[in-house]
């Protein structure tokens, strides 16, 4: 009898929460999807040109997932000069959004 009361007090916990566990999910989800109609990434020989990420801070990651740059965005667009960085695939990261750039073709 205790199994069963416990069974559906545990149920109803589940169904009270689940609701609302989905619905900000999906919320995030749009959000993710409306940043990433507005922050532009691109690589152009040395040069990664970043734009509408006004206050922002891109962090640029090696392969392996250290750290190896991070830089405060200050204007609706800015130029970040890469020759300093090894000729390998790095993952830039800006807010919710993570872009591959290879450097292997500079």
């Amino acid at each position: 009898m205790a199994k069963r009361i416990y069974t559906t007090i545990l149920l109803a916990l589940t169904l009270t929460f689940v609701p609302a566990m989905v619905t900000s999910a999906s919320a995030r989800i749009e959000l993710s999807e409306i940043d990433t109609q507005q922050i532009k990434i691109v690589l152009n020989g040395n040069t990664l040109t970043v734009s509408g990420a006004a206050g922002k801070t891109i962090y640029i990651y090696n392969l392996v997932g250290m750290p190896v740059l991070s830089i405060k965005i200050d204007s609706a667009e800015k130029n970040i000069d890469l020759s300093n960085l090894k000729k390998v695939v790095h993952i830039v990261k800006i807010g919710n959004i993570s872009k591959k750039i290879n450097l292997l073709s500079r």
